[in-house]
């Protein structure tokens, strides 16, 4: 009798910090909603922004509008990705379903095909046509498109990036192989860290929010994402999913 008041009011503060912690995280995805929100709302003007920029005749001026407006599009992307990253956004709006693997592989590739043309950089594709997995078709291409993005970046001029699927009993094992630089051995563990740049990232643009992102996806889909330096060169980035429901 003389603990009951006592666990009542160990109930009731519970209840409080409970109640509590419920009001800040759904503030705090409202809040990562309305980032993702305005900052796509803001590419539509910074895309006519740079179309008119480059319609105009040729000068000092008109270059320094691209520059400046492309960099305003790649703060808005690493805002996108940074509110999904900490808004959990993820793991809310995920919904596998048993999708193309094929299908998958090219609408990531649409996003890198610039740049790697820019660079002459080959794409090679080997997925067969009818392979299948468990997984979130758009949330997943941004997966691998962050892979991607990253092989395109820091391959060299004329090398070739690879993509290839295999398929066993319970999982879909994804291949991504390039010929970039590797990443030291020492940090691979801290690739997908939030923010982290390596010593061969750490001057080149990006804000080190891809791969975090990647992972969180993956992990989303009880799946697993690594990487492994090959003995010839450049990186192998492995993304295994469920194969179908169980």
């Amino acid at each position: 009798s003389g603990l009951a008041p006592l666990a009542r009011q160990l109930r009731l503060k519970r209840g409080e910090e409970e109640a509590r912690d419920r009001r800040v995280t759904e503030s705090y995805r409202s809040l990562a909603a309305l980032v993702s929100d305005i900052a796509h709302q803001c590419k539509t003007p910074l895309t006519a922004t740079k179309m008119y920029a480059e319609l105009l005749p040729p000068s000092s001026e008109a270059a320094a509008i691209v520059q400046q407006t492309n960099k305003l599009h790649f703060l808005m992307d690493a805002l996108v990705k940074l509110s999904r990253c900490e808004g959990g956004l993820i793991e809310e709006n995920i919904h596998p379903a048993q999708e193309s693997v094929k299908t998958l592989t090219a609408q990531a590739l649409s996003a890198v095909v610039p740049e790697a043309g820019r660079k002459g950089i080959v794409l090679s594709v080997e997925i067969p046509d009818k392979l299948t997995a468990l997984f979130d078709l758009r949330w997943t291409a941004e997966a691998l498109g962050a892979i991607l993005d990253n092989a395109v970046k820091y391959s060299p001029q004329g090398s070739k990036i690879r993509v290839g699927a295999q398929r066993y009993d319970q999982y879909l094992r994804l291949d991504i192989w390039d010929q970039g630089p590797g990443i030291p051995e020492e940090e691979l563990p801290e690739i997908w860290k939030r923010f982290y740049r390596g010593r061969v990232t750490r001057n080149a643009p990006g804000v080190g929010i891809g791969l975090t992102l990647c992972r969180m996806i993956v992990q989303a889909q009880n799946g697993r994402v690594v990487c492994q330096n090959q003995d010839s060169g450049g990186c192998r980035f492995s993304i295994f999913l469920p194969a179908e429901y169980k």
